[in-house]
Protein backbone atom coordinates (compact mmCIF):
# COMPACT_ATOMS: atom_id res chain seq x y z
CA UNK A 1 0.00 0.00 0.00
CA UNK A 2 2.66 2.38 1.25
CA UNK A 3 4.86 1.33 -2.30
CA UNK A 4 1.69 1.98 -4.22
CA UNK A 5 1.11 5.75 -2.88
CA UNK A 6 5.00 6.47 -3.38
CA UNK A 7 4.81 5.42 -6.90
CA UNK A 8 1.50 6.99 -7.68
CA UNK A 9 3.61 10.77 -6.31
CA UNK A 10 6.70 9.65 -8.33
CA UNK A 11 4.15 9.30 -11.15
CA UNK A 12 1.99 12.54 -10.61
CA UNK A 13 5.45 14.26 -10.07
CA UNK A 14 7.12 13.07 -13.60
CA UNK A 15 3.26 13.72 -15.36
CA UNK A 16 3.56 17.30 -13.67
CA UNK A 17 7.48 17.92 -14.74
CA UNK A 18 6.80 16.59 -18.17
CA UNK A 19 3.62 18.94 -18.70
CA UNK A 20 5.56 21.82 -17.45
CA UNK A 21 8.13 21.07 -20.52
CA UNK A 22 5.30 21.10 -22.64
CA UNK A 23 3.37 23.41 -21.98
CA UNK A 24 6.88 25.78 -21.78
CA UNK A 25 7.20 25.09 -25.22
CA UNK A 26 3.98 25.35 -26.81
CA UNK A 27 3.33 28.99 -25.17
CA UNK A 28 6.95 29.87 -26.39
CA UNK A 29 6.03 28.65 -29.66
CA UNK A 30 2.44 30.24 -30.41
CA UNK A 31 4.01 33.61 -28.56
CA UNK A 32 6.63 34.13 -31.14
CA UNK A 33 3.65 33.01 -33.65
CA UNK A 34 1.43 35.82 -32.12
CA UNK A 35 3.52 38.44 -32.72
CA UNK A 36 4.35 38.50 -36.03
CA UNK A 37 1.27 39.35 -37.73
CA UNK A 38 2.35 41.75 -40.57
CA UNK A 39 4.70 39.17 -41.69
CA UNK A 40 1.69 36.56 -42.17
CA UNK A 41 -0.02 38.83 -43.25
CA UNK A 42 2.38 39.18 -46.20
CA UNK A 43 1.53 35.33 -46.89
CA UNK A 44 -2.01 34.89 -46.20
CA UNK A 45 -3.62 38.30 -45.94
CA UNK A 46 -5.75 40.71 -43.52
CA UNK A 47 -6.53 37.66 -41.70
CA UNK A 48 -3.01 36.99 -40.17
CA UNK A 49 -4.55 39.73 -37.35
CA UNK A 50 -6.87 37.57 -36.17
CA UNK A 51 -4.93 34.96 -36.53
CA UNK A 52 -2.36 35.84 -34.19
CA UNK A 53 -4.58 36.98 -31.76
CA UNK A 54 -5.53 33.15 -31.61
CA UNK A 55 -2.15 32.59 -31.12
CA UNK A 56 -1.77 34.33 -28.41
CA UNK A 57 -4.80 33.47 -26.60
CA UNK A 58 -3.16 29.92 -27.21
CA UNK A 59 0.64 31.22 -25.74
CA UNK A 60 -1.85 32.66 -23.19
CA UNK A 61 -3.70 29.07 -21.57
CA UNK A 62 -0.54 27.57 -21.74
CA UNK A 63 1.38 30.17 -19.63
CA UNK A 64 -1.21 29.53 -17.02
CA UNK A 65 -1.09 25.88 -17.22
CA UNK A 66 2.72 26.14 -16.48
CA UNK A 67 1.89 28.38 -13.87
CA UNK A 68 0.12 25.92 -12.18
CA UNK A 69 2.55 23.11 -12.80
CA UNK A 70 4.48 25.58 -10.34
CA UNK A 71 1.93 25.28 -7.69
CA UNK A 72 1.78 21.57 -8.23
CA UNK A 73 5.67 20.96 -8.08
CA UNK A 74 5.75 22.58 -4.01
CA UNK A 75 3.79 19.50 -3.39
CA UNK A 76 5.00 16.86 -6.20
CA UNK A 77 8.84 17.43 -6.63
CA UNK A 78 10.59 15.48 -8.98
CA UNK A 79 11.61 11.61 -6.86
CA UNK A 80 15.44 12.09 -6.00
CA UNK A 81 15.41 15.64 -6.01
CA UNK A 82 18.24 16.73 -3.43
CA UNK A 83 16.86 19.06 0.04
CA UNK A 84 18.84 21.84 -1.20
CA UNK A 85 16.90 22.48 -4.54
CA UNK A 86 13.68 21.02 -2.16
CA UNK A 87 13.29 23.98 -0.03
CA UNK A 88 15.40 26.84 0.65
CA UNK A 89 17.19 27.07 3.46
CA UNK A 90 15.47 29.89 5.42
CA UNK A 91 11.92 30.17 7.23
CA UNK A 92 9.07 30.27 4.54
CA UNK A 93 8.44 34.20 5.61
CA UNK A 94 11.63 35.03 4.23
CA UNK A 95 10.85 33.53 0.83
CA UNK A 96 7.48 35.41 0.78
CA UNK A 97 8.95 38.52 1.47
CA UNK A 98 11.10 37.96 -1.18
CA UNK A 99 8.48 37.44 -3.40
CA UNK A 100 6.61 40.10 -2.34
CA UNK A 101 9.65 42.38 -3.75
CA UNK A 102 8.83 41.36 -7.36
CA UNK A 103 5.83 43.26 -6.99
CA UNK A 104 6.82 46.41 -8.80
CA UNK A 105 7.22 44.08 -11.84
CA UNK A 106 3.84 43.27 -11.64
CA UNK A 107 3.05 46.70 -11.92
CA UNK A 108 5.03 47.69 -14.22
CA UNK A 109 3.50 44.63 -16.37
CA UNK A 110 -0.16 46.22 -15.90
CA UNK A 111 1.00 49.48 -16.96
CA UNK A 112 2.61 48.11 -19.51
CA UNK A 113 -0.65 46.25 -20.54
CA UNK A 114 -2.93 49.36 -19.71
CA UNK A 115 -1.08 51.53 -22.25
CA UNK A 116 -0.94 48.85 -25.01
CA UNK A 117 -4.60 48.50 -24.72
CA UNK A 118 -6.43 46.07 -26.75
CA UNK A 119 -2.70 45.41 -28.60
CA UNK A 120 -2.16 43.59 -25.31
CA UNK A 121 -4.04 40.56 -26.81
CA UNK A 122 -5.68 41.40 -29.98
CA UNK A 123 -3.17 43.12 -32.81
CA UNK A 124 -4.69 45.32 -34.93
CA UNK A 125 -3.73 46.72 -38.42
CA UNK A 126 -4.95 49.82 -38.03
CA UNK A 127 -3.17 50.12 -34.48
CA UNK A 128 -0.79 53.20 -34.43
CA UNK A 129 2.48 53.41 -32.90
CA UNK A 130 2.79 53.62 -29.60
CA UNK A 131 4.00 57.61 -29.18
CA UNK A 132 2.91 57.97 -24.89
CA UNK A 133 2.66 56.48 -21.59
CA UNK A 134 5.14 53.69 -20.40
CA UNK A 135 6.55 53.02 -23.86
CA UNK A 136 7.68 56.58 -24.63
CA UNK A 137 10.10 55.64 -21.50
CA UNK A 138 10.80 51.89 -22.43
CA UNK A 139 9.80 49.75 -25.19
CA UNK A 140 9.22 46.25 -23.48
CA UNK A 141 7.34 46.80 -20.06
CA UNK A 142 4.99 44.12 -20.04
CA UNK A 143 8.03 41.86 -21.12
CA UNK A 144 10.56 43.17 -18.21
CA UNK A 145 7.39 43.15 -15.87
CA UNK A 146 6.25 39.76 -16.65
CA UNK A 147 9.63 37.47 -16.72
CA UNK A 148 10.16 38.35 -13.05
CA UNK A 149 6.28 37.14 -11.80
CA UNK A 150 7.86 33.54 -12.52
CA UNK A 151 10.13 34.60 -9.56
CA UNK A 152 7.05 35.22 -7.22
CA UNK A 153 5.89 32.19 -7.78
CA UNK A 154 9.28 29.91 -7.39
CA UNK A 155 9.56 31.85 -4.09
CA UNK A 156 5.75 31.46 -2.93
CA UNK A 157 6.49 27.45 -3.47
CA UNK A 158 9.67 28.16 -1.82
CA UNK A 159 11.64 25.54 -4.13
CA UNK A 160 14.96 26.86 -5.25
CA UNK A 161 14.07 23.75 -8.18
CA UNK A 162 11.77 25.95 -9.45
CA UNK A 163 13.90 29.41 -9.01
CA UNK A 164 16.45 27.83 -11.13
CA UNK A 165 14.32 26.78 -13.53
CA UNK A 166 12.85 30.16 -14.09
CA UNK A 167 15.86 31.71 -14.94
CA UNK A 168 15.86 29.43 -18.02
CA UNK A 169 12.83 31.66 -19.24
CA UNK A 170 14.78 34.51 -19.67
CA UNK A 171 16.10 33.77 -23.13
CA UNK A 172 13.05 33.00 -23.88
CA UNK A 173 11.04 36.14 -22.89
CA UNK A 174 14.28 38.26 -24.40
CA UNK A 175 13.39 36.49 -27.91
CA UNK A 176 9.73 37.52 -27.47
CA UNK A 177 10.68 40.58 -27.49
CA UNK A 178 13.45 40.24 -30.14
CA UNK A 179 10.61 38.51 -32.56
CA UNK A 180 7.83 41.31 -31.89
CA UNK A 181 10.74 43.95 -32.47
CA UNK A 182 11.44 42.45 -36.12
CA UNK A 183 7.65 42.54 -37.04
CA UNK A 184 7.09 46.06 -35.86
CA UNK A 185 9.79 47.19 -38.17
CA UNK A 186 7.93 45.47 -40.49
CA UNK A 187 4.77 47.31 -39.75
CA UNK A 188 5.94 50.61 -38.81
CA UNK A 189 9.24 50.72 -40.99
CA UNK A 190 11.70 53.79 -40.07
CA UNK A 191 9.41 55.30 -37.57
CA UNK A 192 9.87 52.29 -35.52
CA UNK A 193 13.29 52.34 -35.93
CA UNK A 194 13.69 55.94 -35.15
CA UNK A 195 11.48 54.64 -31.65
CA UNK A 196 14.10 52.26 -30.42
CA UNK A 197 17.19 54.93 -31.26
CA UNK A 198 15.27 57.12 -28.95
CA UNK A 199 14.12 54.90 -26.71
CA UNK A 200 15.58 51.86 -25.06
CA UNK A 201 15.02 48.61 -23.19
CA UNK A 202 14.90 50.35 -19.82
CA UNK A 203 14.13 53.92 -18.94
CA UNK A 204 17.23 55.90 -19.46
CA UNK A 205 18.00 59.54 -18.80
CA UNK A 206 17.15 61.41 -22.76
CA UNK A 207 20.58 62.76 -24.36
CA UNK A 208 21.44 66.11 -23.82
CA UNK A 209 18.73 66.73 -21.35
CA UNK A 210 16.75 67.31 -23.84
CA UNK A 211 13.11 65.66 -23.51
CA UNK A 212 12.18 63.17 -26.05
CA UNK A 213 9.56 63.93 -28.78
CA UNK A 214 6.67 61.80 -29.39
CA UNK A 215 6.15 59.91 -32.88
Amino acid sequence: MIIALLDKKEAIAWANFATLLAASFIFTVYYVKSVKPAALESRIGPRAYKLCERYRIVSGFFMTVAGVNYVVFYYFPLPGLPESLRAFPWPYTTSALLAAAFTPFAYLMWIGMRDAGEETMSPRKEHELYSGGIYEHMRHPQAVGEFPMWFTVALLCNSPALTLFTLGYLPIWYLFSIEEEKDLVVRYGKAYEDYCQRVGWFPRLNRGGKKAKSI
